[in-house]
């Protein structure tokens, strides 16, 4: 929150008037988080933290952090246009109205984006990468 708030800040000469204000936040803090998702795919995981997964006391846990890695590459293997509906829709529970305004984009162009990410996961979850 607090780096959405400074880029804000740096950038408020740039902000549209009224309402389309609240996406462009929105906007900003999304394209802040993807590139931190991006950057963690990257980073190494510490060997202790994995080797703690092995415990069946953290089964549960394994079985989270399966299904992270999953989202993570089924996100990976589509546009970033697609990806950014996607993120918005189904991680943070916009409604595809909602999509279409913080993105600037239309509703009809938020329903075809999410077609085709559910078709490009089930080709994912039948072929793999």
């Amino acid at each position: 929150m607090h780096e959405t708030f400074e880029r804000v800040a740096r950038h408020v000469h740039k902000a549209p008037p009224g309402v389309e204000a609240l996406g462009w936040v929105y906007r900003i803090a999304t394209n802040y988080c993807l590139n931190q998702l991006r950057n963690r795919k990257n980073a190494l995981q510490p060997l202790a933290d994995l080797a703690a997964l092995t415990s069946t006391r953290y089964l549960d846990q394994e079985t989270a952090l399966v299904d992270q890695d999953l989202a993570r590459r089924v996100l990976a293997s589509v546009p970033e246009s697609t990806r950014v509906v996607a993120v918005l829709r189904h991680v943070d529970g916009l409604h595809t109205h909602e999509v279409a305004g913080a993105l600037g984009v239309s509703r009809r162009t938020v329903v075809y984006r999410l077609a085709e990410f559910r078709k490009n996961a089930d080709r994912f979850m039948r072929t793999g990468p």
